[in-house]
């Protein structure tokens, strides 16, 4: 990776509005501390009326739900964009909120998602994945109904090996890393009710979601 800071989030999400028809969009996770700013999305998209799903109720937050199983409390094919940030490192099988994401747009319809790629643990136990540019392509991929329109990286960090682990691999250069992962697609096909398979129960998978610490917001 070169040691750029790619672009901005404010530039991603205008990406995204420009891709934006009419109607009602969706955010993941956007659930904000008490008192502070719904944030900038809501500001971009003031022409569209938000909907924002969270595992629990709070600040910013309008539907209460599992992002696992959107399509079976919101109308599948109803909305006309979607958006997350630092929300699929938290879900127990984010292919499968990928699937339920395809169910729940419309034809079309763009999404943005951002992930960490090398950022520390956080918001433990729900703490389960990192995401590349090229991983999230294939999640938001023609497996799951998408097509990427573009993906890339944010923020470059540099790792450093301790101790420990620098005295074996001493000729290991130090490369930047991207910070956070990101991809634009768009919905271009419907998927089947078996598209995407994984062993998910709702009641146990529900349990895990609301294990997401209450103070957990970054």
């Amino acid at each position: 990776l070169e040691e750029t800071p790619g672009p901005s989030a404010a530039e991603l999400l205008g990406r995204l509005l420009a891709g934006t028809a009419p109607g009602p969009v969706l955010t993941l996770g956007a659930r904000v501390s008490d008192g502070a700013e719904a944030g900038l999305f809501n500001q971009l998209f003031v022409e569209h009326r938000v909907f924002n799903v969270d595992i629990h109720p709070g600040m910013n937050v309008d539907i209460v739900g599992d992002a696992h199983q959107l399509s079976s409390f919101l109308r599948p094919g109803s909305f006309s964009a979607l958006f997350s940030a630092a929300l699929l490192e938290h879900v127990v099988a984010p292919w499968l909120v990928a699937a339920e994401i395809n169910r729940v747009l419309g034809p079309g319809a763009p999404v943005l998602h951002i992930a960490p790629t090398s950022w520390p643990e956080h918001a433990l136990p729900n703490d389960f994945w990192r995401f590349t540019p090229e991983g999230l392509a294939v999640l938001f991929g023609p497996a799951t109904g998408f097509e990427v329109i573009s993906k890339g990286a944010m923020n470059q960090a540099r790792i450093h090996p301790g101790p420990n682990w620098r005295q074996d691999h001493l000729d290991m250069p130090t490369m930047p890393a991207g910070d956070q992962a990101w991809v634009l697609a768009r919905k271009v096909r419907d998927l089947g009710p078996d598209a995407v398979r994984w062993p998910y129960d709702p009641l146990d998978g529900e349990r895990a979601a609301k294990a997401y610490p209450v103070g957990g917001i970054k």
